[in-house]
């Protein structure tokens, strides 16, 4: 059932290259208006909650050897509303960076050992999600078999 939302336009750009033979480079841009019909906020704003206006996120991926990949992702967005109640807070939008390393220790396309690790948010920017704070940078790490 379909039920009175509100307007959003915007505007998305995206880029891919490939400088070298080994590297791949991914970047794109966001653009968002959303307005809702009617406020929910005591304020009167039409502004929708969650939604920032400027969304930024790059990628590069480098193929070091034949075993080893490195990707670097960073996403940025603007300030955004969120509410509790009838009343708006405003709150900075996230600049995260992660760095993930995968290492190929024996295998083909049909079988392989894979032996990973990921760091999120690896420079311990404080931001929220949804007005609560979120984890300063944690990793994870495993293996993958491929059989």
């Amino acid at each position: 059932r379909n039920t009175g939302g509100g307007l959003a336009r915007g505007l998305e750009l995206s880029m891919e290259a490939n400088p070298t033979r080994s590297l791949v480079a991914r970047a794109s841009y966001t653009y968002t208006t959303a307005d809702e019909p009617q406020s929910v906020f005591s304020g009167g704003t039409l502004q929708s909650v969650r939604i920032s206006k400027h969304m930024w996120t790059a990628t590069a991926l480098q193929h070091l050897g034949r075993r080893l990949d490195v990707a670097f992702d960073v996403f940025a967005a603007s300030d955004y509303l969120y509410g509790f109640g009838n009343r708006p807070f405003e709150f900075a939008g996230p600049v995260k960076a992660d760095v993930a390393v995968t290492y190929s220790l024996f295998g083909s396309d049909a079988r392989a050992v894979h032996v990973f690790t990921r760091v999120e948010n690896f420079l311990n920017r404080a931001y929220y999600e949804d007005g609560f704070p979120t984890p300063g940078a944690w990793a994870v790490g495993g293996i993958k078999v491929l059989f």
